[in-house]
């Protein structure tokens, strides 16, 4: 759900991941993710100030990556992800809803469009009980997923048994 938007948002480093030129500054959406009423991220989204448009008639029933294609044409077709684990702070854990000291994950994510235009540069809070890092190796190539859980203890068995 939609907890706020700003225009104009002093964040140099999605400035720097969306390649906006010095002196413009990106649009910012703040969201509270959930996954049957229960808080799983909380969500900063920085969008270029051409998109600002986006952030302001997103609602908690939209897509952002569908209302992204409808206003450019064009779908998101790429990103780019960092993940590392933390200890949530009291900030972070009051917008999860959960302790303070816990741990959780930061993810940062820049998305572009087919063409290669950064359009959404992400940095979310995620709380640790609600994923689990898969990896499959082949030769030199590994890929990597972040799956979501039900917030149970998974038997991480049955990813190892996944097709």
């Amino acid at each position: 759900r939609p907890l706020e938007t700003q225009s104009a948002v002093t964040h140099n480093k999605a400035r720097l991941g969306l390649k906006l030129p010095a002196g413009q500054f990106p649009s910012l959406l703040s969201r509270l993710r959930l996954l049957d009423g229960v808080p799983f991220a909380y969500q900063n989204s920085y969008l270029p100030p051409s998109l600002h448009a986006v952030a302001e008639n997103y609602t908690a029933q939209s897509s952002l990556y569908q209302m992204l294609q409808d206003a450019l044409g064009q779908p998101v077709t790429m990103a780019r992800e960092v993940i590392m684990p933390i200890v949530l702070t009291a900030e972070q854990a009051a917008n999860l809803l959960c302790e303070e000291g816990l741990p959780g994950w930061l993810s940062i994510r820049i998305s572009d469009t087919a063409d290669g235009t950064p359009i959404l540069y992400d940095e979310a809070i995620l709380k640790h009980d609600h994923f689990v890092i898969t990896l499959e190796h082949s030769g030199r190539r590994t890929t990597c997923q972040l799956q979501m859980v039900d917030g149970q203890s998974p038997d991480i068995f049955d990813y190892l048994m996944e097709e």
